[in-house]
């Protein structure tokens, strides 16, 4: 008992559309994130394997005597199961009643949360944790999102000393995209994005039309605004080095990054955005994806 979900492993968007099949647990109204801390990044170079999770499954009911564990375990790739969500887990004495445990690869007292893959964790653990208060029911919230730490019993750093509250919040979706100072824009107006990069630099910014409170799965899927101003789609053959600034903007950014690079000697730039069909896989429904654009000058 608490540990039927060992072996159960999720995406983000697979989560969602599982919990939307689902009735609401009510025994809780948050989630707590947690760093794992030991095994850190550097530890598990591949992420989770299902062998850790059954590891710590025998550790916490054999050594521990736990009749639970948390609920979820996040690496960058992927979301494990422990304990089902509509049962109380234990993870953090004040709020083992009251909030679902996420705990997400690395330690973040020593390792980088901001980039590669300290960052890709926590952006699938705040995909997650948006799921998951969306099928609660409750708002993204100082109160619905709560760390280790918080706990006054647990004297703890958890989810680590490079992790903010704020920051989380903002990976969440928690406040709407900064419009910059003394740019008014309409969601489906004109955005004028920061000057072009000179020689090999990137410049990256936020396209404040963007909709980034939406959750993936979730349909009807956003409609994206027109490219910013001075650019267009891409369209024909994509050369390797747009594919692979696509990747990174897929991989590294938020959604609505727009990211501006020169390579080759070529102004090319990515915007993570909404898609309503997923080449990958050949699905129709509502994605985060990224598209590649080209300035309006170079069409001839």
């Amino acid at each position: 008992m608490g540990f039927q979900n060992v072996g159960k492993v999720w995406t983000p968007v697979s989560l969602a559309e599982q919990l939307s099949l689902t009735n609401a647990s009510d025994w809780c109204s948050k989630i707590t994130f947690h760093h794992t801390a030991i095994p850190s990044l550097a530890q598990r170079p591949l992420g989770f394997k299902l062998e850790h999770l059954q590891n710590l499954q025998h550790y916490y009911q054999t050594e521990l005597h736990w009749s639970a564990g948390p609920h979820l375990f996040v690496d960058e790739e992927h979301l494990w199961g422990m304990t089902p969500f509509d049962q109380c887990g234990v993870h953090a004495k004040a709020f083992n009643r009251v909030a679902i445990g996420i705990e997400v690869l690395g330690d973040y007292d020593t390792e980088d949360p901001l980039v590669g893959r300290g960052l890709a964790c926590w952006k699938n653990a705040a995909a997650a944790g948006r799921a998951l208060l969306t099928w609660l029911g409750k708002p993204i919230s100082e109160d619905s999102v709560t760390f280790h730490r918080e706990d006054p019993d647990a004297h703890k750093t958890c989810p680590g000393k490079k992790v903010s509250k704020a920051w989380i919040l903002q990976l969440m979706g928690a406040e709407p995209a900064r419009i910059p100072d003394g740019l008014q824009v309409a969601h489906d107006g004109p955005w004028a994005p920061p000057p072009p990069p000179n020689g090999t630099d990137i410049v990256k910014s936020q396209d404040p039309r963007i909709d980034c409170n939406h959750q993936p799965g979730v349909l009807p899927c956003p409609r994206n605004p027109a490219p910013p101003e001075g650019w267009v789609y891409w369209s024909g053959a994509v050369p390797p080095h747009a594919v692979q600034l696509a990747v990174d903007v897929e991989q590294h950014y938020p959604l609505g990054s727009f990211v501006q690079a020169t390579v080759d000697g070529k102004l090319i730039a990515a915007r993570k955005e909404w898609h309503d069909y997923q080449g990958a896989t050949g699905k129709h429904g509502c994605f985060i994806g990224t598209s590649l654009m080209r300035p309006e000058s170079s069409i001839v």
